[in-house]
């Protein structure tokens, strides 16, 4: 049987290799909004900041921006305690920043203690 052991893969240049026929998640986050928003143990990838827009209401800052205004998006989000629904207001989306809206089962806005989001699609 062969093993391999690699600490670091790098293109040529010595940048990051180019993966072909897959896709990886280009951002993602998870924190709470029950106080100002803030992110848990600094989970987050490409997440440049937090911005709170009232009750329910986070726009999430990228550090490098999507080449496109709309993406892919995939959350999830409650406390064990109580289910949320979530959703991503497009109309407030652009390639560096979207809004995420947290709410109860009526879709009635409500903060929430544990939420992620993550992003897909190519970066500009």
């Amino acid at each position: 049987m062969s093993q391999l052991n690699i600490d670091t893969i790098q293109n040529r240049s010595g940048g990051p290799v180019t993966l072909t026929k897959q896709s990886a998640a280009k951002s993602f986050v998870v924190y709470k909004s029950t106080t100002a928003p803030a992110i848990y143990n600094s989970q987050s990838l490409n997440v440049s900041s937090l911005t709170d827009q009232g009750t329910a209401t986070t726009d999430i800052n990228l550090t490098g921006a999507h080449s496109v205004s709309t993406y892919a998006s995939s959350d999830s989000g409650g406390d064990g305690n109580t289910g949320y629904t979530t959703w991503i207001n497009y109309t407030y989306m652009t390639s560096s920043v979207y809004r995420v809206i947290t709410g109860n089962h009526l879709f009635s806005g409500v903060d929430t203690n544990y939420y992620s989001v993550q992003t897909f699609g190519d970066l500009a």
